[in-house]
């Protein structure tokens, strides 16, 4: 079978697919389009939502990056840093910075950083050695979406935990105004919700849309989050003898 043919195949199964869960993935498509200006942003978001949510298998996740790996070129010739980067692969994206010289910031056709991948993909130990070689943890997305975003949306307590240790801050907002506390109770990561206002999350900014993070919980019924007395008042309280 050629590279032609089978790009077109594995293609067609990953558009498939994606149509068939389009309803079920409608809240972490919300999250993959503050991802990044980029298809590839959005694209890569979703296949780890799909991981982390347990919604689909590590097969499912596979022929979604081979049809994507296959759209835009099979074999080595195709891969980038990014993608390595994204895929965790240490050694590769070691060789491109080392070896290759490849500037640790560099962006892709997107105008995503390589450490973006690497967070997207939670591999900690590509995201530290980027950092370690000197890539900047502060860096935003075209819609202003942080590090902490990504990893707040995905769930991922640990990379948010070194992100933070990397001086990030936790209540920075994306163009629509939503915070990193915003993407975590919209992807119902609720450990996540409760590590952030541990660390002092702000239960009370306000998107553009005027709504706060605490009414977000509230509408999933997240009454008992253990938030600040200002953010307390605001919860309604059971009336009744």
């Amino acid at each position: 079978m050629s590279n032609t043919l089978l790009s077109n195949a594995l293609t067609c199964i990953g558009v498939a697919l994606n149509s068939c869960w389009q309803g079920t993935f409608r809240r972490e498509n919300r999250i993959a389009k503050r991802a990044g200006p980029g298809t590839m942003s959005a694209m890569k978001m979703r296949m780890n939502w799909m991981h982390s949510s347990g919604l689909g298998n590590r097969i499912t996740r596979t022929v979604f990056m081979s049809a994507w790996v296959c759209f835009f070129g099979c074999g080595e010739e195709g891969r980038s840093v990014h993608d390595a980067a994204w895929e965790g692969d240490l050694q590769a994206v070691k060789r491109y910075i080392e070896t290759d010289k490849v500037d640790v910031d560099s962006k892709d056709r997107f105008g995503n950083e390589i450490l973006f991948h690497a967070v997207s993909g939670n591999h900690m130990d590509v995201v530290r050695y980027l950092v370690e070689q000197g890539a900047s943890p502060l860096i935003r997305s075209g819609d202003g979406s942080t590090l902490v975003h990504i990893a707040a949306g995905l769930g991922e307590t640990n990379m948010v935990a070194y992100l933070i240790q990397q001086q990030c801050p936790i209540d920075e907002q994306d163009v629509n105004g939503e915070t990193p506390l915003m993407f975590a109770v919209l992807a119902e990561h609720r450990g996540m919700v409760d590590f952030l206002v541990a660390k002092g999350a702000s239960m009370t900014v306000t998107n553009q849309s005027g709504r706060t993070p605490l009414q977000l919980a509230l509408k999933k019924g997240w009454s008992d989050l253990a938030v600040s007395p200002e953010s307390k008042a605001l919860i309604p309280q059971p009336t009744g003898p």
